[in-house]
């Protein structure tokens, strides 16, 4: 194409807008299909840390266009349609390349050197977003000032193709995804090639179009590699294991096994004294992770199931006579049948997946007897606070299903528990009716955290609705397993305290609180070295309960709907502590989830050092500054700021939202959608402005307007909860649109800055973009560490803080346009 103009102006031909849209459209789907794929064959968190990572093809692709000098731009018409054919050939081989690596996350306890392992994974995963964000950072660099309308195009493709992946995602499996959207990007490349015109040889696209389509056809590709560590690769080592039912979704992969040999008997909480055992279950599995059993009941009754009144979460039906219940986990139907043993008339039960409840309803209905299609129950499938709001009159009983991993790996650290914070706890409380009861149950974890932080947050609710003395209003109960609390607003009685003692005693559970319980009548049965769970709800209900809250090894403190990641125990303080005891035993107290995002973290910014600030900063690159001898260092600091501020408000606004849209899922296709066409629109009218004022004063209008966007959402946020829940769901989704005006704002910023150094200095533009593209690695891990450790609110000033100094550092010095001075892009 010949050497780029001074001024970054094209001597002839326009940006091919179609191709830019198209291939961010093929990238971003596949981050998405990637997501759900690692989330079943890994775990959740790893998964999206991965994708997020993936992003460092996009710095990459910046290091190497600056580096190339003007070699990469002289080869672009040739280049561009071949980059898009390699997206096609990558994808598939990179993702099942990723599936082969045998990746533990909690090896990083005590195995740092496996973090070479999840390098390995993220390095693999990158390349096919290389190859797109090439022929994006080509285009840039070629036609600096026509970055708005490629900046838009480049976002408007990718809020359509995120939309499409999570569409498709409900008819095809993961591994078909990917395939479809490799050869989406291999007929994409031929319209690329079409779009460069003459300048652009159809040989290489043809020899890879040809290949990828080869490769497509491999049956390997098609196949999935589950992790060894996931539950229902090790179900499915035993004899006589198989899958009777596999099904596909965009919120999840489902099955369920069945092995007749060695059958599934889940009743977690059950008494080491019961005298009734369960039937053998089907097991069910989410993403190869087991969410419980499936009981048949042929005869359509509870006969059979004696076991049921044998679990600690039993206890509130012998504390109350609950009739109509809400079951905020109905896990694989278990809850449901525990209520219809003890009498409950009417039951609302909220079910984690779509599928389930069909299975429950059309496959299973014959060995269930139609249990679940009778009119006395309702299957739901929502988010706990959606259901808790779209619900009809008051309930007798509300029941939370087990809060805290029931192992000790800590993996879900990083996930946002949004029914068991004080706002939903307090909701929750407003919809008893007279003698209504609450209860919660908690996995056990040693040294005890799960059932301290739930009777933490319960107190604090119950303070929240006026109980000046919470410990009148909580009773709990703890077994080797699992334990329960129940609050009511009605002070517990000598009566209750009987019917507590009469369920407790006969089967083995310990007295962990109730009102004036003297500390000898705990810890008698399953022992523990101290009495630390009666004498921490002792603490936390009554007048020193903040002082605990600090003085604990722990965090205990209530859960909040700004920081609503609940399974998050550890302290900053004591993580030394908890890693060098990973490796003597001392597993328990470390969190793999976080560890696992900061090692993300770190690996982000090492890459960013390594593949953009020491090339940049090194000799042979100092020559390509601009005309007036502008620091580099200000161009990176600008598109890192702006990079990092995106990633901080979209993380936080994808997690916040969740809680009113159901699912995660459903949050992060809005979110997405939302920030991605707002933000394209945005920069449209950039360009539009840029005509006629210089870039920097756009931006810093751009950037005052973001504050003041963010910063009204934060002031607006309190009050959503109340305002959102008993909305529709579809209005529900709209309330996304609160951040509409910041994200608008967020999308002039990048394309003005690549404007103003378009005019003055070309050769930085490529520098920018893989600033922006390593920014938004980190800024995922960073937004992830932030929310978990500090809040959503404390993400989200971030976010405005950054903006602000984009403020000051945008380049200013690059260019200075005036109407019709020839600031205009051809």
């Amino acid at each position: 194409m010949g050497s780029m103009p001074r001024g970054g102006r094209s001597a002839n031909g326009r940006p091919p807008l179609v191709t830019v849209a198209g291939t961010a459209a093929v990238a971003i789907a596949a981050q998405v299909a990637l997501i759900h794929l690692l989330a079943f064959v890994q775990w959740h968190h790893f998964a999206a840390m991965v994708v997020s990572l993936a992003m460092l093809g996009y710095g990459l692709s910046g290091t190497l266009i600056a580096s190339s000098g003007e070699a990469l731009l002289r080869r672009m018409q040739r280049l561009v349609p071949v980059a898009v054919a390699l997206v096609g050939v990558t994808l598939p081989l990179c993702a099942w390349l990723g599936q082969q690596v045998l990746f533990n996350p909690e090896e990083l306890l005590w195995r740092p050197v496996s973090i070479l392992k999840l390098a390995g994974v993220y390095l693999a995963l990158s390349l096919p977003f290389l190859a797109a964000a090439m022929v994006t950072g080509l285009c840039l660099a070629r036609w600096p000032l026509r970055a708005p309308a490629l900046y838009a195009a480049d976002l408007g493709g990718a809020a359509l193709g995120g939309l499409s992946a999570f569409l498709a995602l409900s008819w095809l499996s993961p591994t078909d995804a990917i395939l479809a959207i490799g050869m989406a990007a291999l007929a994409l490349s031929l319209v690329a090639l079409v779009d460069a015109g003459r300048g652009a040889s159809p040989l290489p696209v043809v020899l890879v179009v040809g290949a990828a389509a080869a490769l497509i056809v491999t049956p390997a590709l098609r196949t999935v590699t589950l992790s060894p560590y996931k539950d229902l690769n090790q179900f499915l080592q035993h004899r006589g294991a198989t899958v009777e039912l596999e099904r596909h979704h965009a919120l999840g992969t489902f099955h369920v096994v069945d092995n007749p040999d060695a059958p599934l008997r889940w009743a977690p909480g059950l008494s080491l004294l019961a005298t009734a055992l369960p039937p053998p279950q089907r097991a069910v599995f989410v993403d190869g992770n087991l969410l419980g059993g499936l009981t048949a009941t042929p005869s359509g009754t509870t006969a059979g199931l004696a076991f049921l009144d044998q679990r600690i979460t039993a206890l509130p039906y012998h504390l109350a006579t609950p009739r109509r219940v809400l079951l905020l986990d109905a896990e694989a139907g278990l809850p449901v049948l525990e209520a219809l043993v003890h009498g409950a008339r009417d039951v609302d039960a909220v079910l984690a997946h779509p599928v389930l409840r069909d299975a429950l309803l059309d496959r299973y209905a014959d060995d269930t007897g139609g249990i679940y299609a009778q009119d006395t129950v309702r299957l739901l499938v929502a988010g706990s606070r959606a259901a808790l709001a779209d619900a009809g009159s008051d309930y007798d009983l509300i029941q939370l299903g087990p809060f805290g991993s029931p192992g000790a790996s800590g993996l879900r650290a990083a996930g946002a528990t949004w029914a068991y914070t004080v706002e939903a706890m307090e909701a929750m409380l407003d919809r008893l009716g007279p003698g209504g009861v609450l209860s919660v149950s908690t996995w056990t974890r040693l040294p005890p955290r799960p059932t301290l932080r739930v009777g933490a947050t319960m107190a604090e609710a119950l303070r929240r609705q006026g109980h000046a003395d919470p410990a009148r209003h909580l009773v709990a109960l703890r077994a080797w397993q699992m334990a329960t609390l129940v609050a009511r607003a009605e002070p517990w009685t000598s009566d209750d305290i009987a019917h507590l003692r009469a369920f407790a005693e006969p089967r083995g559970f310990d007295l962990a609180w109730y009102p004036g319980m003297p500390e000898t009548e705990a810890n008698r049965l399953n022992r523990l070295p101290e009495p630390i769970v009666h004498r921490g709800l002792r603490a936390l209900t009554g007048s020193e309960h903040e002082d605990f809250g600090r003085r604990y090894a722990f965090d205990v403190a209530p859960v909040t709907d700004d920081r609503p990641f609940g399974a998050h125990f550890l302290r900053w303080g004591t993580l030394g502590e908890a890693a060098e005891l990973a490796g003597r035993g001392g597993l328990p107290l470390v969190e793999a989830g976080l560890v696992v995002l900061l090692a993300t973290l770190a690996q982000a910014v090492l890459a960013g050092a390594l593949l953009l600030v020491i090339p940049m900063m090194a000799p042979a690159a100092r020559h390509r500054g601009s005309r007036n001898g502008k620091p580099r260092a200000r161009v990176l600091v600008y598109f890192t700021l702006i990079g990092l501020g995106f990633m901080l408000v979209e993380i936080a606004a994808i997690q916040a939202f969740a809680q009113y849209l159901a699912h995660p899922a459903w949050s992060a296709a809005a979110v997405l959608t939302v920030f991605l066409g707002c933000a394209g629109a945005g920069s449209l009218y950039a360009g539009k402005r840029a005509r006629h004022l210089a870039p920097v004063r756009v931006a810093r209008v751009a950037c005052i307007g973001v504050a003041a966007g963010v910063g009204g959402f934060l002031v607006l946020a309190p009050a959503l909860p109340g305002l959102a829940m008993d909305l529709p769901v579809g209005l529900r989704l709209a309330t996304v649109a609160l951040l509409a005006p910041a994200t608008f704002f967020m999308g002039q910023l990048f394309p003005l800055g690549l404007r103003a150094l378009g005019a003055e200095a070309p050769t930085l533009v490529p520098w920018a973009w893989g600033a922006n593209g390593f920014a938004s690695v980190a800024g995922a891990a960073l937004a992830g560490v932030v929310a978990v450790t500090a809040g959503f609110t404390a993400c989200l000033a971030a976010a405005v803080v950054t903006y602000v100094l984009a403020m000051f550092a945008f380049p200013q010095g690059a260019v200075s346009v005036n109407p019709g001075s020839g600031g205009r892009a051809h």
